[in-house]
């Protein structure tokens, strides 16, 4: 048994869809293999949650000037996503819809810098489902800051990814322990189409 299974819980799942938000987060070019690896499923998702009616909303990670804003990232990583080059483009096929949202963020949390937690608590949302990339980095530091100011975490096991399968099995196994239920896309879509 894997650690994550092992830690895994039965989702509790709010009495209303709308109490939902999917965060498609940094599903970006700059990711190469890592994004293309889970587009198919995290496409699934997409398509699933707006066919319920459950709100969409997506991430994009971006810098200006790296030694202007790049803050603790530009010390640790040797290679930033700058904004407007062609690594910070969504993937082909991950793209918000009409009147979904995109956040704009420049660290590992989707919270922070951004107007995520204000647009949440407008929407009603109490539930926030991750899926995208990178396990490790900013789908683990966000379930955990999303716990954190009071919002049940789901995470998407196989709709999200990183480059290396032993860290995103060990991050998956982290959130699973302490601060999220892993439910897969057929779960989901078995959620969303109830």
């Amino acid at each position: 048994m894997d650690l994550a299974t092992k830690y895994a819980r039965k989702p509790v799942w709010p009495a209303r869809r709308e109490a939902c938000c999917l965060l498609v987060i940094d599903m970006q070019q700059f990711f190469g293999e890592t994004s293309a690896s889970v587009a198919a499923p995290v496409r699934a998702c997409v398509e699933a949650c707006r066919r319920a009616g459950v709100r969409v909303a997506f991430t994009q990670h971006g810098h200006e000037d790296t030694a202007r804003d790049g803050g603790m990232l530009a010390e640790f990583w040797s290679e930033l996503v700058v904004r407007g080059t062609p690594g910070w483009r969504l993937v082909d096929g991950v793209a918000p819809g009409g009147d979904e949202q995109v956040f704009h963020k420049k660290t590992y949390s989707a919270f922070c810098g951004t107007q995520l937690q204000e647009r949440l608590r407008e929407w009603g949302v109490d539930t926030l489902i991750l899926a995208g990339v990178l396990t490790n980095c900013c789908i683990e530091t966000t379930a955990r800051d999303a716990f954190c100011r009071g919002f049940r975490v789901v995470v998407v096991p196989d709709a999200t990814a990183t480059s290396d399968r032993e860290l995103h099995a060990a991050s998956l196994a982290g959130m699973a322990f302490s601060v999220a239920y892993l439910v897969p896309v057929r779960e989901l879509q078995h959620f969303a189409d109830a």
